[in-house]
């Protein structure tokens, strides 16, 4: 079975399957290997402006263009099953991806620090880094917003993040809840919008 997946760019998405492959998207994003991604049944998408999405079939995509991606597939393998595993330690940050910000939980390893200089390091040679709980928003149209279980972000595309808890801090810390509040309110945001998938 294909795995469908939205690739989010500077002013568009696109919206398509993964041909049936034993890669994770995940995989398939950090392979160095493909510059590109390959997609079948593909759409695209105004990121800024309503409409339907233009249907162009199969398209190759510059993985250096994409600023997340949103795979909608369960884990071929779950977790700790999966060979490798690697305990991670949780914290929920805010992150700036082009025209987009990500309130979500980063995974770090158990026992990295979790700082501003860690995300910018590319120590593992991911070039995509998985965030779990994510709301997005988009600056430009306040009455735009998505919630997804996964996202996918491009480690070379993010402008700037800020840690706002570790999710054990979160439930314990009453300032920690406060802080996330408060970049919600930051960023107002109405209805879902043009909530895909």
């Amino acid at each position: 079975m294909d795995t469908v997946i939205e690739l989010y760019c500077r002013d568009q998405i696109i919206r398509g399957e993964l041909p049936n492959d034993r890669d994770r998207p995940l995989d398939l994003l950090n392979s160095t290997l493909q510059r590109v991604l390959l997609l079948q049944n593909a759409s695209v998408l105004s990121l800024y402006h309503d409409g339907e999405p233009m249907a162009v079939g199969a398209a190759r995509v510059q993985k250096e263009q994409i600023l997340l991606a949103i795979p909608y597939d369960a884990p071929k393998t779950p977790g700790k099953f999966r060979g490798g595993w690697v305990d991670k330690k949780p914290v929920r940050v805010v992150v700036g991806v082009g025209p987009l910000t990500v309130t979500g939980t980063l995974h770090f390893g158990k026992w990295d620090e979790s700082t501003l200089e860690m995300l910018g390091r590319d120590d593992d040679g991911r070039s995509f880094l998985p965030a779990t709980e994510a709301s997005i928003t988009l600056l430009y149209r306040a009455d735009w917003s998505i919630v997804r279980p996964t996202v996918l972000l491009s480690r070379a595309a993010i402008e700037y993040w800020s840690p706002l808890s570790t999710v054990s801090e979160r439930s314990l810390n009453p300032e920690a809840v406060a802080l996330e509040e408060f970049y919600r309110r930051f960023r107002p945001v109405g209805p879902s919008a043009r909530a895909t998938g």
